[in-house]
């Protein structure tokens, strides 16, 4: 079957997605005006409830060997009527587009994409929280693996190198190697006449600090924003012409952390804004602050393509995309360290808790540096144009696409 015909079915706003980050617009970037295929978005479905018998005894044979608990916790995840409504919905798709975990117990063919490795142990233990585990010899690696193994799974791809070589290393099987696939993350780029402006504009420098998409307000903690506003405060002390966005809900605990005086200059966003309006926000600002404990790719290459100068930090994976730009992108050292272990088998465990827990004098202490000297409109503007380049050369929407069609077309669907 020729790629340009080819149906997904997208499934990402049902409920039990929504635990996985639902119709999140990184994935979404693979199939958002891809000429190349046709999305046909799953809701329940009429009579999806035909399906549940064979979706119940699917999930009972792949969940038998799992510990009690792991099982319970894992059915709940599943849920049982979404998977119906998927394969009620067959005949409209020929290939289910799943991400982050691999939950699915119906009989469609799927393809599956993932960014963090430990992702894919969801709900048996979750990214950022992850305790030493000799992963290979749980019960639970193996439903993955076997999962993976599967003639239904037809494709695995991810955007991260490093990624896709460690599925391979501990995974070690020939089946899931030879469905291993990189495709390149897509970002549209805004033009240089449209992210020059805010540059020529005098006034105050703008910083910008978001949420992760689900705005869950624990991942304030977890993208850094706790060390953002400490180091924020001290600034606001000696230039008055520093201001900071924030969109995110509002954190619990936060008034522990902070007093009343050190939101000044702070504009806080507490809902989840429209695309035209993050857009306005990115072409609005020239700082984007992401001193995160994780990565967030889509995150840090859509603030860049619209001429946000990045904060990032040393965290896993952010090499992939800071080392070509290095001189234009500001980041901070240490949470490699703080967050990240090495596990036998080859994979990397984080552990976020206590980079999340209190502001950190160390990180606190070189976002104030790395923003003293980058607060000189015409040293930022020189750096987001170079940022703005690379994306635009390197991350377009169209390379993405032409990667995405490839596997596709590469695959076996019959």
């Amino acid at each position: 079957m020729s790629h340009t015909s080819h149906t997904l079915g997208i499934p990402w706003r049902l409920q039990f997605f929504k635990n996985l980050n639902g119709y999140h617009p990184l994935v979404a970037s693979f199939i958002d005006r891809n000429s190349g295929v046709t999305p046909v978005e799953i809701s329940f479905a009429a009579g999806a409830e035909r399906h549940l018998h064979s979706i119940l005894q699917s999930r009972e044979q792949a969940t038998a060997s799992l510990p009690q608990k792991q099982k319970q916790d894992y059915l709940a995840w599943s849920n049982a009527m979404d998977q119906c409504a998927i394969d009620a919905r067959g005949a409209d798709f020929d290939t289910l587009f799943l991400h982050t975990t691999p939950l699915y117990h119906g009989t469609k063919p799927w393809i599956f994409h993932f960014e963090s490795f430990p992702s894919l142990f969801h709900p048996f233990f979750f990214t950022g929280k992850i305790a030493d585990v000799n992963l290979r010899e749980t019960e639970y690696f193996k439903k993955v693996k076997a999962a993976f193994e599967s003639d239904q799974c037809r494709a695995i791809f991810t955007h991260m190198k490093s990624s896709l070589q460690i599925a391979a290393n501990v995974f070690d099987s020939p089946k899931i190697a030879a469905k291993l696939r990189l495709v390149r993350l897509g970002i549209e780029s805004r033009s240089q006449s449209q992210i020059l402006p805010k540059f020529s504009r005098q006034g105050k420098i703008r910083i910008l600090f978001t949420n992760s998409h689900h705005n869950d307000a624990g991942s304030f903690y977890i993208r850094g924003g706790h060390n953002l506003l400490k180091a924020f405060h001290r600034i606001r002390q000696e230039n008055k012409h520093v201001e900071l966005t924030i969109l995110s809900s509002l954190p619990k605990n936060l008034g522990i952390c902070f007093s009343l005086e050190e939101f000044e200059g702070v504009s806080w966003l507490r809902e989840r804004v429209s695309d035209a309006e993050m857009t306005e926000l990115y072409l609005n600002h020239h700082i984007f602050a992401l001193p995160s404990a994780c990565l967030h790719s889509y995150s840090l290459l859509n603030a860049m393509s619209h001429g946000c100068v990045p904060i990032v930090t040393d965290a896993l994976g952010y090499e992939e995309y800071v080392m070509p730009v290095a001189d234009s992108v500001m980041q901070i050292k240490g949470v490699r360290d703080q967050v990240y272990r090495n596990q036998s088998g080859g994979w990397i465990a984080d552990n976020c808790i206590p980079f999340s827990d209190w502001p950190s004098d160390s990180y606190v202490d070189q976002i104030y540096q790395l923003l003293t000297k980058n607060l000189d409109l015409a040293t930022l503007q020189a750096k987001a144009v170079r940022n703005h380049d690379f994306c635009t050369e390197r991350y377009s929407l169209a390379a993405s696409h032409l990667d995405f069609n490839e596997m596709l077309a590469s695959l076996h669907f019959h």
